[in-house]
């Protein structure tokens, strides 16, 4: 997560890391919000701080879905 982190960051820094630091962060995100669904149908219904946190990163992990396709879009083809 911390390297995530890192890789992020530097797709703010470095726009020709953007596509790069767009798919780490997507498949991180992703993999969360896959976990806490997982977790949500085998163990219930969590506190509403969590569902809270869970909605937010689904709103996270959207965005990053569509700046990652906005980037695939925006590249030269060959």
């Amino acid at each position: 997560m911390f390297l995530g982190g890192l890789i992020a960051l530097l797709g703010v820094v470095r726009t020709n890391f953007q596509l790069t630091s767009f798919t780490v962060v997507t498949v991180i995100f992703g993999g969360v919000i896959l976990g806490r669904l997982l977790s949500f149908l085998v163990d219930g219904i969590p506190s509403q701080n969590l569902i809270s946190v869970s909605l937010i990163e689904g709103i996270l992990a959207g965005l990053n879905v569509f700046c990652l396709i906005n980037t695939l879009i925006q590249i030269p083809k060959l």
